[in-house]
């Protein structure tokens, strides 16, 4: 797999750390380890008083976690060359965090953090240098596997672990006696606020003091204490990303790449004549469809609007078509492709088959992005009609890059990522 950088194993690099050995096994744990598995518990915490509070004070405090996040990933993965394809990410992020806070970000709105999620993921994967194929390739949608579910969830107790660790070391001294110190505290503030609770309930008068004592400060045990038990497994699942991905070699990544792309090859099983007839019946298809329904497809370019139909329901009707037809389009390309007996790249009447059924959803992402701009040019831009021209330029750009790899034998899929994330965070400007 190529890179553009060359990589430095994050494991080979001389750090100080103590190994603890457990029953014929040793763990070992490193400082910056131990000090980021502290700095989750209060970081986890910001995260759910951002989502708690909401409004403008929310988004200030997930800006804050945001940037505290990213630095523990600086701070985890120093020392590790990573490419500059991590800077496009983290930009995107930074767009999606800062806009909500500081534009006007009409077009995604409460969407923004659910963007903000997946780049936030995508650049802990960059720059733990721990993608399939070293860089963004044709594994996208299992590095997004890899980065959202396997490495939290897999390295999920690697916190406690790491804090067990530390607390259980043969060479105990001034750390490890705070470390217990702050255990003990945390275990008493939680017996403390459930033993309030609980006697709260069973005395008003007791309620009432406990109500004097707290709430003229704001103070609320219950909700708080809630909002802590709910913080340590998100806790859990950041650390477990971002120290996850640090005890993963960039070498094992990519033998885990390696061996994925060798199934994908063992899939190629089904004789290529078989699939270039399957690809000509749906380009024909196609094709017929064209032809019939030329005046409905084409009618947005002379302001023609079909029988019962509104130029709302015309533009909408048109784009789920488009949708619909281009999620069908690359499932059967996809598996065409990866299944018939010779590559694409080597038997011509598959790549010409190919070509038909691209140049086929093109025209239809044409078409329907005529029909979008009839409805703007009628009604102005709106949110709404953004997102869906947005969505539209991506189809289309993903058909051009899938025929520019076709013909060219070339990887376009980094291009092809790149140009869709920092097109959607670039309109959190608008």
């Amino acid at each position: 797999m190529d890179s553009l950088h060359p990589q430095i194993d994050a494991q080979a690099i001389p750090q100080p750390g103590y190994a603890v050995p457990r029953e014929g096994f040793s763990f070992t744990v490193r400082p910056r380890e131990l000090l980021l598995a502290l700095l989750s518990y209060p970081v986890a915490y910001l995260y759910i008083e951002a989502f708690d509070i909401g409004d403008l004070t929310g988004k200030l405090l997930f800006t804050c976690f945001s940037f505290l996040f990213c630095l523990g990933v600086e701070y985890r993965h120093r020392g590790v060359r990573a490419g500059w394809e991590r800077w496009v990410w983290l930009g995107c992020l930074a767009l999606c965090v800062l806009c909500p806070l500081f534009g006007p970000n009409r077009v995604w709105e409460e969407k923004s953090l659910l963007f903000a999620h997946g780049f936030a993921i995508y650049y802990v994967l960059c720059r733990a240098d721990v993608l399939l194929e070293g860089r963004t390739g044709h594994l996208l949608p299992l590095d997004a596997l890899w980065g959202g579910i396997v490495f939290p969830f897999a390295s999920f107790f690697l916190r406690l672990r790491v804090l067990w660790a530390s607390l259980h070391r043969r060479r105990r001294g001034s750390v490890a006696t705070v470390l217990w110190s702050v255990l003990a505290i945390a275990v008493a503030a939680c017996i403390f606020v459930l033993a309030g609770s609980l006697l709260s309930a069973a005395d008003k008068g007791f309620a009432r003091l406990i109500r004097t004592l707290f709430d003229w400060k704001g103070f609320e045990p219950g909700p708080i204490f809630f909002k802590l038990m709910l913080s340590l497994p998100v806790g859990a699942y950041l650390y477990g990303l971002i120290a996850g991905t640090g005890r993963t070699e960039p070498e094992e990544s990519r033998r885990r790449g390696g061996h994925i792309c060798e199934a994908l090859e063992a899939m190629r099983t089904v004789p290529v004549t078989v699939w270039i007839v399957l690809l000509g019946v749906f380009a024909l298809l196609y094709g017929v469809f064209f032809v019939i329904q030329g005046r409905y497809l084409f009618g947005a370019f002379s302001r023609t609007l079909p029988e019962d139909f509104t130029v709302a329901e015309y533009a909408r009707q048109g784009f789920f078509e488009l949708c619909r037809v281009m999620v069908l389009n690359f499932a059967l390309l996809w598996v065409s492709l990866r299944s018939a007996g010779e590559s694409a790249k080597t038997h011509r009447g598959l790549r010409i088959a190919a070509t038909v059924i691209l140049a086929e959803s093109l025209l239809l992402a044409v078409t329907a992005g005529s029909k979008l701009w009839l409805y703007i040019d009628c009604f102005g831009f709106t949110p709404l009609r953004l997102q869906s021209a947005w969505l539209i330029g991506v189809l289309s750009a993903g058909v051009l890059a899938a025929l520019w790899s076709l013909w060219t034998n070339r990887r376009s899929v980094r291009a092809w990522a790149i140009f869709s994330g920092v097109s959607l965070a670039l309109l959190h400007l608008v």
